[in-house]
């Protein structure tokens, strides 16, 4: 049957009365054709290929292809690839290209502001295209922009940027700034908020996972959940020494998101259970509303993630976290127990030029199958990726 389809899809798109513009918009739906076959990921793309090359579209370089980022005029297909932010992030403690924009040097080191800017500017472009262009756009503009006040997940802000030493640079020529005195503030200052926002580390309780959490979690929920907040013994032993490196605006935006659905709730329940494991390449954070329910039919069109804040969130943790749903639906006289699929390896994001410096993104729908495991509830299993070069 498989065979049968793309056999169809290939004369159809060799068909001679048809003209570029249609051919393409063939190969689009064929492309999402192609995935609801479940073959292995690398085939689909071998079977895409194929299909490209009946249009007499070029073929992406053999370096995108391993990180299936695919362009066709108009449109980009980004896939989502948390652990490509993870190793980006990860650049910045170890590569001698990212290391010195957040770290002190020796002494001893000849540090030129101008080299190591040149430097970035050519590194840093190859990798935006594979993560969240928020994540991009936050390192952009820590260390290319002069404008830069960013707000932090608590709302603290960042107000200096690398451009922000220039002038100190090129008055002390071959020295590094991390100390420089930037308007009576040591810039060491910026360099640290910066670096709470692109990990969790475990330096400083205060500053850990399990502190920024609990305190987080407990300022966005009202007063009847307090007594019903339960935090698992698991999350208080794995929280504080979890360390890795994500995105933790778009973390705590996505998490507020789901807090605030579960405040929305509370007339169905007011006990909330936080739950965090740690698997071999990765951490499960769970966070379950007990006893909550959706109400509404399984084939909601809001289920599927495309508009609102479902969609928001959505776009929040591409390529930051794998997101999935446990969830009790109740429709009419009915109660079932489905997992949603809102973030995982099989989500795209689909970029399309429409005009001059406007962009539209769109997510590929959640994926909901119908569990035999009853769930009490709704769920909410977040994973968060590890660096396993660690």
């Amino acid at each position: 049957m498989n065979n049968n389809k793309i056999d169809f899809i290939a004369r159809l798109l060799s068909d001679k009365r048809l003209n570029t513009s249609d051919k393409e918009q063939v190969f689009l739906l064929s492309k999402e054709e192609i995935k609801k076959m479940g073959i292995d990921e690398q085939k689909m793309w071998d079977e895409i290929n194929n299909l490209k090359r009946q249009i007499g579209t070029d073929l992406p370089p053999k370096k995108q292809e391993k990180t299936f980022t695919y362009k066709l005029e108009t449109y980009q297909y980004l896939p989502h690839r948390p652990i490509n932010m993870v190793d980006f992030l990860y650049k910045f403690s170890l590569d001698e290209k990212f290391k010195w924009f957040t770290h002190d040097p020796d002494k001893d080191m000849v540090f030129n502001y101008q080299e190591y800017l040149s430097d970035a500017k050519k590194e840093y472009p190859k990798i935006a295209a594979t993560i969240n262009s928020k994540t991009w756009g936050n390192v952009q503009n820590f260390i290319f922009k002069t404008e830069y006040p960013y707000k932090t997940y608590d709302n603290n802000i960042i107000e200096k940027s690398w451009r922000n030493v220039e002038d100190w640079c090129n008055t002390n020529p071959n020295k590094h700034p991390f100390e420089a005195i930037i308007s009576d503030v040591p810039f060491s200052k910026y360099i640290n908020q910066f670096k709470n926002t692109i990990e969790f580390r475990t330096d400083n309780n205060q500053n850990n996972f399990k502190t920024r959490f609990r305190q987080f979690v407990k300022n966005k929920v009202g007063v009847d959940f307090q007594d019903e907040l339960i935090f698992s013994d698991s999350f208080n032993k794995i929280g504080g020494s979890l360390h890795i490196y994500i995105d933790v605006r778009l973390f705590f935006e996505a998490i507020a998101q789901l807090l605030k659905w579960i405040e929305e709730n509370k007339s169905k329940s007011n006990k909330v259970e936080l739950n965090l494991k740690s698997l071999k390449d990765c951490y499960l954070l769970e966070i379950f509303h007990k006893d909550s329910y959706f109400s509404c039919d399984p084939d909601d069109e809001k289920l599927k993630g495309l508009s609102g804040d479902f969609e928001k969130t959505r776009q929040n943790l591409f390529c930051v976290a794998d997101w999935e749903i446990q969830a009790t639906i109740k429709h009419g006289n009915i109660s079932d127990n489905y997992r949603i699929i809102c973030l995982d390896n099989n989500t795209v994001l689909t970029v399309s030029q429409k005009a001059a410096n406007t962009k539209d993104r769109k997510l590929n729908e959640n994926s909901i199958e119908k569990m035999d495991k009853e769930t009490k509830g709704i769920k909410h299993i977040i994973k968060l990726y590890k660096n396993v070069t660690q």
